[in-house]
């Protein structure tokens, strides 16, 4: 019964953590009330998951020192802390400390737990546990943009949605945390037992490239998307305000895809592995293409926001699975963040280069050219490892 309440647990944490990715309508708040640019709102949401990417190592090396129930216990505090201090702050960097910096290490700590915990109670199906540990992540941006959407459209100020996210999202996460343990007969969960392996090794590796560029370039589709999708909407003439009914639907379907596509991908995962890879990047540059082209028809425009989520939260499910299948048990704390930095990387680069685009020219069209050529790229290049590879071996 144990493993049950640590899942619950573990999908109460990333829902709380993932409230960043209804960042859209937070980032069009902080355009209305502060006066910040695309570029610079962007720039937080960006920052914030480029230092979760590298948080996840430190949080890996924790997990693996202290366990899962001291490190997310040390997740809700920073949340808290962060939070409470960007309710103070009313300027660009301000926001940059404490959302980007402190809001990314929060959410680098608490998403190390659900994780490996997760696959050390449910060994033998690491697919579908990892699609139902990070659902949360996805599926929090679904709650916390209906409540954010609610507020402000009320005239709420920004820096009350942010103190109540911090005492509310902090408490529980802390909370939720004391919950959090391992089971005594899998050892394999704190420290790998196959091989520790180290950066100077793994860049040896193809495999290692390919979980890279898979899941830099597959997120990257989602990331930049996710982050303008309210301000999007709007710009297409798809509602009046940030919380009007449109925008928020658009948010909520991007969130709605996200979440359950880190549940269908990762249930593919472990009947088809070998095939998941390239359905999920071949198909999140599509989705993506698609939106320019059919993007003014408003039935299909919703379809292919929903679209865009789905693939996207395939992206960090497989990839996180993959990395455990390739690098053997353990390989979640001690090889994944590794892995993970390039998606930190894609967040840094994708949304602010997005930001600047729409700040320079007023519309979608590059934005949405890059969002969906970036994954069809990464597909030929993970093609052209494999063959690589196919071809060292035979020697």
């Amino acid at each position: 019964m144990k493993k049950y309440f640590v899942i619950l647990a573990s999908v109460l944490i990333q829902m709380i953590l993932g409230s960043i990715y209804a960042w859209s309508t937070i980032s069009a708040a902080l355009q209305s009330q502060i006066g910040l640019t695309k570029l610079q709102g962007q720039s937080i949401y960006g920052t914030l998951i480029m230092v979760f990417s590298l948080s996840l190592i430190i949080g890996g090396k924790m997990f693996r020192a202290y366990g899962p129930r001291l490190t997310a216990s040390a997740s809700g505090l920073v949340y808290a802390l962060s939070f409470w201090g960007a309710s103070m702050v009313s300027s660009f960097p301000g926001y940059l400390l404490f959302i980007g910096l402190g809001g990314g290490i929060a959410t680098g700590l608490g998403y190390a737990c659900p994780l490996s915990a997760g696959v050390a109670w449910f060994p033998k199906n690491k697919g579908l546990i990892t699609g139902v540990a990070v659902f949360g992540f996805g599926a929090g941006s679904i709650v916390t943009n209906s409540i954010f959407a609610s507020f402000l459209s009320t005239g709420t100020s920004v820096q009350t949605v942010f103190l109540a996210l911090g005492l509310l999202g902090g408490g529980l996460i802390f909370l939720a945390a004391q919950i959090m343990g391992l089971p005594q007969e899998a050892p394999s969960a704190v420290k790998p037992s196959q091989r520790a392996w180290k950066i100077v090794d793994l860049v040896r590796t193809p495999t290692f490239w390919k979980m890279v560029i898979g899941l830099g370039t597959g997120s990257f589709a989602g990331l930049v998307v996710i982050g303008q999708a309210a301000g999007m909407t709007l710009d297409m003439g798809y509602g009046d305000t940030v919380g009007s009914t449109l925008p928020v639907l658009a948010v909520t379907l991007i969130s709605l895809g996200n979440a359950s596509g880190r549940l269908a991908w990762g249930w593919m995962n472990d009947r088809i592995p070998q095939f998941t890879i390239s359905l999920n990047l071949g198909g999140s540059g599509l989705a993506s293409l698609l939106l320019l082209v059919f993007g003014s028809v408003l039935s299909l425009y919703f379809v292919l926001v929903f679209l865009v989520g789905f693939f996207f939260g395939g992206s960090v499910v497989l990839f996180a699975a993959q990395t455990e299948n390739s690098f053997g048990a353990g390989s979640l704390a001690g090889v994944y963040p590794f892995v993970f930095v390039f998606y930190g990387l894609a967040a840094l680069i994708g949304p602010s280069v997005a930001g600047a685009l729409l700040d320079t020219t007023g519309v979608y069209t590059g934005l949405l050219l890059l969002s969906g050529s970036v994954p069809l790229i990464g597909l030929i290049s993970i093609g052209l490892l494999s063959q690589t590879e196919i071809k060292s071996q035979a020697a």
